[in-house]
């Protein structure tokens, strides 16, 4: 088992869903203002941005090590293991898009909704 930060589509699943099997939420946080969120063909991607950063909802969990390998199967390879650092100074283990990959993949940037969730919402129609 170790915290995980989750940051896009399991964060709008329900806490008992399949993916989550296992884990355990701990708390809803916020990211240090250093980073951006993205939306690359409806897949979010979370990326470095120690300038113009902002800061983003997220979701620690507790994981289990063998579903943390199953879901990292679903994440495009391009992605990276990295810490993030929430506002409370803490870091917490997680995958980011980098910056050339968002950017070849046409990603939008839609950090100005906050979290995932709130993007999700204000573009379901």
């Amino acid at each position: 088992m170790g915290l995980k930060l989750f940051y896009g589509t399991l964060t709008v699943v329900p806490h008992d869903a399949p993916e989550l099997e296992g884990s355990s939420f701990v708390k809803h946080a916020r990211t240090a203002p250093a980073y951006r969120l993205f939306s690359v063909d409806g897949f979010p991607g979370l990326v470095e941005a120690p300038e113009g950063g902002v800061a983003i909802d997220v979701q620690v969990w507790d994981v289990p090590d063998e579903r943390w390998r199953a879901l990292l199967v679903d994440e495009p390879p391009e992605y990276y293991g990295a810490a993030v650092e929430l506002e409370d100074g803490r870091l917490i283990e997680t995958v980011l898009a980098p910056a050339d990959y968002v950017n070849a993949g046409g990603g939008v940037d839609v950090s100005m909704h906050g979290s995932w969730r709130a993007y999700k919402a204000a573009t379901s129609s």
